[in-house]
């Protein structure tokens, strides 16, 4: 049995070696370091970093997907200043950034332009559809939205001596892909050689689409012009619970599910991956377990690491609502005991993160007297 004790002994020690050197000393009440993903912000506003680490901060995670160089020594140094004021030592860890899941090009939608009225649930109209004739030479667009989430109409391209002439109150006729007869009543100028229009019914227009409308002048000559080129957009891959989706190593471009007649899929959507790592990573076995294994899978994880002398670190968004919402939960409670077996925790960046490791520090503390790695304690129970 000294022989055991003396070899359990060892292995506990170079682990712990092996987990000082790359996370840090731990705390004096907690032997669990706690890594803390830092938000942009960090880089600038000093006071939140030295907050983090008073808070319990062990290890500052910088993620080198997002910023920029000179972000990352702003954190860097804030991290350095905070760890000399308050005296707390803070490993500071680089998270490179790694090939990452692309899709491919998706083949380009038809040309055609869908103007969509909002009605309620007994049909009646709440709101006409909104589209700008557009005389400046752009190609006709489908409807988006600016930086600031503002809503901006779709526009069809038409020629600037006709869309010049209209004037509030003119209505615009038209006949769609359909064959249905479509108005368009002029609002007002919406720019340079531009109009506003709104359409009371839905309609399908496409380049070449012939617009017209009565001048209230006394000539009796009706004035058209045929829609221009439309800029071509990706085709929309909606896909529903069940669908399938075909990942595929090829460069074709990736289109949406091929229906029949009876809206059976024929063919399922496919879209190509611009990293062709993944496949390789597929063929290494490198695929999901499933849910129901995953439970399973965290233990083996554990015991293998530790057996390794390698520590772990848990990172399963810890307290995400919490970090996020300010909301704990549960099952994040519960995550967040499970954790306290691994050599380190790491939170996600959120507005409630000072919050969550204040909870953090409070389970873990509570909870490594029961559990120390995949050890029972058996301490006494207390009530």
């Amino acid at each position: 049995m000294s022989r055991v004790a003396q070899a359990m002994k060892r292995e506990s020690l170079l682990l712990r070696q092996h987990t000082n050197r790359l996370l840090g000393q731990p705390h004096t009440h907690r032997h669990t370091r706690f890594m803390v993903t830092f938000p942009s912000e960090c880089g600038a506003d000093y006071a939140l970093v030295r907050d983090l680490l008073l808070r319990g901060m062990d290890c500052a995670r910088i993620n080198l997907s997002h910023d920029d160089i000179g972000v990352w020594e702003q954190m860097a140094d804030n991290v350095r200043r905070a760890c000399k004021e308050t005296g707390r030592r803070c490993k500071i860890l680089m998270d490179l950034a790694g090939p990452k899941l692309r899709t491919g090009s998706i083949s380009p939608a038809p040309p055609v332009l869908h103007l969509r009225p909002k009605h309620d649930a007994e049909g009646k109209l709440l709101q006409p559809a909104q589209v700008v004739l557009d005389g400046s030479g752009a190609p006709g667009r489908p409807g988006r939205r600016d930086e600031l989430g503002n809503a901006l109409p779709p526009g069809l391209a038409v020629d600037a001596a006709w869309v010049a002439a209209l004037k509030p109150g003119d209505e615009v006729h038209f006949r769609d892909l359909r064959g249905s007869r479509r108005t368009l009543v002029i609002q007002a100028p919406a720019g340079t050689a531009q109009a506003l229009a709104l359409c009371g019914k839905g309609a399908w227009v496409a380049p070449g689409t012939v617009l017209e409308y009565q001048p209230r002048t006394k000539s009796r000559h009706a004035k058209r012009t045929e829609c221009g080129a439309y800029a071509a957009a990706p085709a929309d891959i909606r896909l529903c619970r069940g669908d399938g989706l075909l990942l595929t190593p090829a460069a074709t471009p990736g289109e949406p599910a091929q229906l029949d007649s009876s809206g059976r899929v024929v063919a399922p959507a496919h879209v190509p991956c611009a990293v062709p790592e993944v496949f390789a990573h597929l063929r290494a076995g490198a695929v999901e377990t499933g849910y129901e294994h995953l439970a399973e899978k965290q233990e083996e994880i554990l015991w293998l690491c530790e057996a390794a002398h390698v520590p772990v670190v848990w990172a399963t968004q810890v307290l995400e609502s919490m970090v996020k919402e300010g909301r704990p939960s549960r099952a994040g409670m519960t995550d967040a005991a499970m954790a306290g077996r691994a050599e380190c925790i790491m939170l996600n960046k959120g507005p409630y993160i000072l919050d969550a490791l204040s909870v953090l520090d409070k389970i873990v503390v509570g909870m490594q007297s029961h559990q120390l790695k995949k050890t029972a304690q058996f301490r006494p129970l207390r009530w």
